[in-house]
């Protein structure tokens, strides 16, 4: 593995990228793993947030960040099983990345399609039993989860399940709340999948929490959230439901410390699994509509049509949020996420105001995206999951 330098200069800072290089022929290619940038008299490390008073000190920090950053995923167990480990360990397994319903040129759709690891493309599957788009989806089990939405004329409260192995999908309960834009997140650590927040009756934002017993197909009502809202981000970290930014119904509720624009917030919330309570954290920098996967102890955070930051939870209310990089598509909006070992797919949605088939993967080590295959049919406001079979 051999370490090169790059630095390109402008009028107000110094940009150091810090690259691996790929094999040894004269064709190398070289993958950036760290950035770091001189703005004034400051020296900042954009993988850690770490501030430095001369470069001799940053160079030192270089290794010493990367190994500690390796070391805690590798904590977590999250990072020994990737992709490239379920294929090598069994020449009969796949893992799909799974994209379920969405809107098309104003349609709503029911069919679905998933991407094969293995074989590297696209192919279809079972259509849901209704069509949904701004839904949740999410896998347990085996089985692929949909989760209320919009329909054709109205919201759902209506939800399905698909068998992977029979290719069949199966009504099970409904929820108690007819919505749309909700956010929907399995906890690891039991068999529960928890819907918050959403669009009300195509009228008002919703602070319900709802959760699902994939055992006993039973719904049960959970505290709601403190502020209403809709296309949030939603993530699951070490026990705790974590909420980010998202789109009100207004912002007249809300407390002068609150940062808000009318429709959008940059308020974030934790939720207390076992104490059943919410509790608010420091705002975000930035506002709008989210999505958030995670990645061993941190929190992975997707601004649409903006950029990512990494949000590792502590036992304070006041916490960082350390930005990582834009998106890799400009005006990208509406796209859904999901996450497999040290890696975030982002799928579907609308990119300057046009439908898209794009598919992008997301290093959390060396915070790049990487383009994937298209889908086969443009789709906003999707959902998806990642399932072994």
């Amino acid at each position: 593995m051999q370490y090169t330098l790059r630095a390109i200069f402008s009028l107000k800072e110094l940009h150091f990228s810090f690259f691996v290089k790929i094999g040894h022929t004269q064709s190398h290619k070289y993958r950036e793993i760290f950035s770091f940038q001189f703005a004034m008299s400051t020296i900042v490390c954009s993988h850690c947030s770490g501030i430095f008073p001369s470069r001799n000190q940053l160079f030192k920090h270089i290794s010493v960040c990367t190994v500690k950053h390796r070391e805690e995923l590798n904590n977590v167990g999250i990072v020994h099983r990737e992709v490239e480990d379920v294929l090598k360990e069994d020449d009969t397994k796949d893992v799909y990345l799974v994209v379920v319903g969405g809107r098309h040129r104003g349609k709503t759709l029911g069919s679905c399609e998933r991407f094969s690891f293995r074989r590297q493309l696209w192919e279809p599957f079972a259509p849901m039993l209704e069509n949904r788009g701004s839904h949740g989806c999410a896998s347990s089990a085996g089985y692929i989860y949909a989760l209320g939405g919009g329909g054709f004329k109205s919201n759902l409260a209506t939800c399905e399940r698909y068998d992977i192995k029979t290719n069949i999908w199966t009504e099970i309960a409904p929820m108690m709340c007819l919505r749309h834009a909700l956010t929907v997140v399995s906890h690891s650590g039991n068999p529960h999948i928890y819907c918050i927040g959403g669009w009300k009756d195509g009228s008002v934002c919703s602070a319900d929490v709802e959760r699902y017993n994939v055992i006993e197909n039973t719904w049960t009502t959970m505290k709601s959230m403190n502020i209403a809202r809709r296309l949030a981000g939603v993530a699951e970290c070490n026990g705790d439901l974590f909420v980010f930014g998202g789109c009100i119904s207004d912002g007249n509720h809300l407390s002068a410390d609150v940062v808000t624009n009318g429709w959008c917030t940059s308020t974030a919330e934790r939720y207390d699994i076992v104490g059943n309570s919410w509790t608010l954290l420091s705002n975000l920098p930035c506002k709008g509509p989210a999505s958030a996967a995670t990645v061993g102890g941190s929190i992975y955070i997707f601004f649409h049509s903006k950029c990512v930051y990494r949000f590792t939870p502590n036992n304070s209310n006041v916490n960082e949020y350390v930005k990582l990089c834009n998106l890799p598509e400009s005006q990208w909006c509406t796209f859904n996420v999901s996450t497999f070992g040290r890696r975030i797919f982002l799928v579907g949605g609308a990119i300057d105001g046009k439908w898209t088939t794009k598919c992008y993967c997301f290093d959390t080590i060396t915070c790049n995206f990487t383009e994937m295959p298209e889908m086969n049919t443009p789709r906003r406001r999707c959902a998806a999951t990642i399932i072994e079979n």
